[in-house]
């Protein structure tokens, strides 16, 4: 359930507490985002109660919702690691679900979302839009809503069952980084730890469900840039490590590197084009680790075609030494990546949660991925077709 690796150097112990459930578990959309932020609330104060207790201490926290985990993190001095363990245990076993606190939370959820995609597509699209590969319609592929009426009608009891299936012990893993050796970081986090499942079993991914509609329009009554994004389930039943990591090797050469990538290449001048796959431990980057997207904002209309030839050169064999390059490139970026406490307790739980896997293990699948791996991944790819979503 808890992971501690030592690092003498840091100033500060950095810890990340995972559940295994998220936006695909949802009952309603937004509901595991809510269940995050109402997390942080006590009273009718909203969460502002929660966060300045833990500036006391020293710390800095935030927290993440993605299609299959609920995640919060915090590094703190070690002197006050103890005291947000014993703030986090309050708030997970004793939840206060105060209407008003409720309510100002699901405002500021809504603030949160109109400034990604609303203002900002070119930078929101990604993190919100993606996640319409998990589901049928429009409606949750941006984190659920922007102002939502079935949530702001829950009850207390309603969100209390809600935040309880989401939050639940017997889902959860802890990663720690810092100063301090394990049997320090367990005994500091006592007052947390004993109230989460030490047997937890990790859970394997499940495979993204692409059912329903094969686009996804969503209109948009403004004129800034329209984003277009094609996503594809990558993680198969029983090799879901390699897929991973073979992936993120296939997003590289689609769509990283700006024009040298196969579709960046083929992009109008003024067209901005990025593709994601597996973990890096950004939270703008791996909402939906098990999901490759690949997205232009800008003029779009090319972006099909473009990637059908894309993935046509890729499955017809690339040179072995180019995958290889692209291979060393991506694992680079992993380790300067990893190298950072949060993202990196961030990844550990992630990948104990879903395999028992480590962030050393992922770096070594990366460094095992070749041409033959990316061809017939790009076979594959190809003959799904994705999902496409239009804003």
């Amino acid at each position: 359930m808890m992971l501690a690796e030592r690092q003498r150097g840091r100033a500060l112990q950095t810890v990340c507490l995972t559940f295994g459930r998220g936006q695909r578990d949802e009952p309603l959309p937004g509901a595991a985002h809510l269940v995050e932020h109402v997390f942080h609330c006590r009273g009718d104060a909203g969460s502002g109660q929660f966060f300045a207790s833990l500036r006391t201490a020293g710390a800095i926290c935030n927290a993440y919702t993605g299609a299959d985990y609920v995640q919060f993190w915090v590094s703190v001095p070690p002197a006050g690691l103890g005291r947000w363990a014993r703030i986090a245990r309050r708030q997970l076993v004793d939840p206060a679900h105060e209407p008003a606190a409720v309510r100002r939370e699901l405002d500021v959820i809504a603030q949160e979302v109109a400034s990604k995609v609303l203002r900002h597509p070119q930078r929101g699209f990604s993190v919100q839009y993606n996640r319409a590969a998990l589901f049928d319609d429009e409606v949750n592929a941006h984190s659920g809503f922007v102002d939502n009426p079935a949530l702001r009608e829950l009850t207390p009891a309603g969100l209390d069952r809600w935040f309880r299936f989401f939050l639940d012990p017997a889902v959860a893993q802890v990663a720690s980084v810092g100063p301090l050796g394990p049997d320090e970081v367990a005994e500091r986090l006592s007052p947390l730890l004993d109230v989460l499942d030490g047997n937890a079993v990790p859970d394997a991914p499940r495979p993204h469900d692409l059912g329903g509609p094969r686009v996804i329009r969503i209109e948009r009554a403004d004129d800034s840039p329209h984003a277009r994004a094609v996503c594809f389930p990558v993680v198969r039943t029983g090799r879901w490590l390699t897929d991973l990591a073979v992936a993120q090797v296939v997003a590289a050469l689609l769509g990283q590197g700006g024009g040298r990538s196969l579709v960046g290449r083929r992009a109008p001048a003024g067209t901005n084009v990025t593709a994601r796959a597996g973990i890096s431990g950004d939270p703008n980057e791996d909402r939906s680790p098990t999901c490759l997207t690949l997205e232009a904002t800008g003029e779009t209309e090319w972006l099909p075609d473009a990637l059908a030839s894309a993935l046509g050169t890729l499955a017809d064999g690339l040179d072995p030494a180019v995958v290889a390059a692209a291979a060393r490139w991506v694992r680079t970026g992993a380790l300067k990546r990893f190298d950072r406490p949060v993202p990196r307790t961030r990844a550990a739980t992630w990948l104990r949660m879903f395999a028992g896997a480590s962030v050393d293990g992922y770096l070594a699948e990366l460094s095992d991925v070749d041409s033959d791996r990316v061809t017939k991944a790009a076979v594959e790819l190809a003959a799904h077709g994705g999902r496409e979503i239009v804003l």
